[in-house]
């Protein structure tokens, strides 16, 4: 985490000898020359949260009067500096801790801005002082220390999901390796006929097309060891299934599922699948949807919500619970790690915000 303990502003009275708590004394005029030769240059702007937002500037030139300086762009507002001199005059400029001037108004097309020193307008005016404001906490892109404890936990917990995925998915990619290789060789035989412990078959009443290894039994056979299972009929025409079989199991252990491969059935949401299978897919996989599009997701598939980790096309990020969606309580990062949203999630969209307690 990276902390600013002081985060400053200017507050101009009315009144000789205003004081406050918020209230700080002036530096002074030497102190200000001084400060015009550090290396640590930073324009505070306070925003309406009270929070400092810290952007780099060098220094060009400085006079008894004003100090010329460059702003340089900020990770937290790519956008600046047009944003910042076009909606931020009067913030404060520190220079290694010290505060030195005021930003002043400027044309947001220019390169440069100018800033009113202090110890100038310390002259013009009857009273002026700086206003302690709170500090801000910048954290780091998807740090959980800023979490409440619960939604920590889950987020870890989703993270730990999304590892045991990926190891689970080296797996899985290579008993679909091995499927396509056995499927190639049980297709160079005739359909039907069991060749050296391979075969290519219509399957569980023309429902399903086989190719792979196989038993057999007399003159009995069917699925047994690495192959591929097509869909030949119903809603799930066109899936296939690259797994290891067991007899009378069906697929078991991990594989690879490609949902949908005849373009012109549209009733899955899904592309594909890596992860475990019994009677169907189940346990930790990845899975690719095909709707919303570029969407992705590392699960525990079970019949209830279990955490884990789900991106967006867009590159937002949600880590939580997990239900064929967003199901219950995570958080919803943005594409450069910030936080969006924390709460509770029902089909996607947030129920209940809770952001308002991150620390």
């Amino acid at each position: 985490m990276t902390k600013h303990d002081t985060t400053l502003d200017v507050g101009i009275g009315v009144q000789k000898n205003l004081k406050s708590k918020t209230c700080a004394p002036l530096p002074s005029s030497e102190t200000i020359q001084n400060a015009l030769f550090a290396s640590q240059r930073e324009v505070w702007y306070v925003d309406s949260n009270g929070d400092g937002l810290p952007f780099k500037v060098d220094l060009i030139k400085s006079t008894d009067k004003y100090i010329q300086l460059q702003i340089i762009p900020n990770p937290l507002n790519p956008s600046a500096p047009k944003s910042f001199i076009a909606g931020m005059s009067g913030a404060l400029v520190v220079f290694n801790g010290t505060p030195v001037a005021i930003l002043q108004s400027s044309d947001v097309d220019s390169p440069t801005t100018n800033a009113l020193r202090l110890d100038f307008i310390r002259n013009q005016y009857a009273s002026i002082f700086l206003v302690v404001a709170p500090s801000r906490t910048v954290a780091p892109p998807y740090s959980t220390d800023q979490l409440p404890e619960e939604y920590k936990t889950i987020v870890l917990n989703a993270r730990k999901t999304k590892q045991k995925v990926i190891d689970v998915e080296t797996i899985a990619f290579d008993v679909k390796r091995k499927a396509e290789d056995a499927s190639s060789i049980a297709l160079q035989y005739p359909k039907g006929q069991v060749v050296k412990g391979y075969a290519n078959f219509d399957a569980e009443n023309n429902s399903n097309f086989y190719s792979g290894e196989v038993y057999q039994v007399g003159v009995a056979y069917g699925s047994q060891g690495y192959g591929v299972s097509e869909v030949r009929s119903g809603d799930a025409i066109g899936d296939k299934f690259y797994c290891r079989y067991e007899r009378d199991k069906g697929c078991v252990g991990y594989g690879f599922l490609s949902y949908q491969v005849n373009p012109d059935n549209e009733v899955s949401q899904f592309k594909s699948w890596a992860g475990g299978f019994s009677n169907g897919r189940h346990g930790y996989g990845h899975e690719v949807w095909k709707s919303p599009a570029g969407a992705e997701a590392w699960i525990n598939d079970q019949d209830i919500a279990t955490p884990g980790v789900w991106k967006e096309a867009d590159g937002r990020l949600y880590e939580g619970m997990l239900l064929h969606g967003w199901e219950g309580k995570g958080v919803l990062w943005d594409k450069e790690g910030n936080i969006l949203f924390v709460g509770e999630f029902s089909k996607g969209k947030i129920v209940k915000d809770e952001t308002d307690r991150i620390r």
